[in-house]
């Protein structure tokens, strides 16, 4: 007996129709270490490799979304992320003075990010205060 919620299996399969499924299917990993490349630590990448990742990060990003605009939301993400995490360190630290300089380090972000409010990118960019054209 069959249940209604499985798919008949078929009688036969036609050997076109497997090679298009296998020519849309993922690739596997060629990575044969024991390190996938999401383990591995800043340190284990050159400078060169490190920039080519932000770079290839950039280049997906602005291919869906080409205007300058996309590039200013990145570097407040990261500006902000950077803040989150400053702020987190700040809060587990016991010592005062360590603490404090964490959160002041958090401030120089939050003033970077306020400057890239302050600038206008492109005419779509809607990250940017005080609004240019208040409505």
């Amino acid at each position: 007996m069959t249940s209604s919620n499985t798919p008949p299996v078929p009688d036969s399969f036609s050997m076109d129709d497997l090679e298009k499924l296998r020519a849309q299917a993922p690739k596997e990993s060629s990575n044969t270490s024991d390190e996938s490349d999401e383990s591995k630590s800043f340190s284990s990448y050159t400078d060169e490799q490190r920039r080519d990742m932000c770079s290839e990060a950039m280049n997906a990003v602005y291919k869906m979304c080409p205007d300058p605009a996309i590039h200013k939301l990145l570097a407040l993400e990261v500006i902000n992320t950077m803040i989150e995490y400053h702020n987190e360190v700040a809060s587990k630290e016991d010592d005062s003075e360590t603490r404090a300089n964490w959160l002041r380090d958090a401030g120089k972000f939050q003033a970077v990010m306020n400057i890239l409010f302050t600038i206008s990118v492109s005419e779509d960019d809607s990250y940017i205060f005080p609004p240019e054209n208040p409505e």
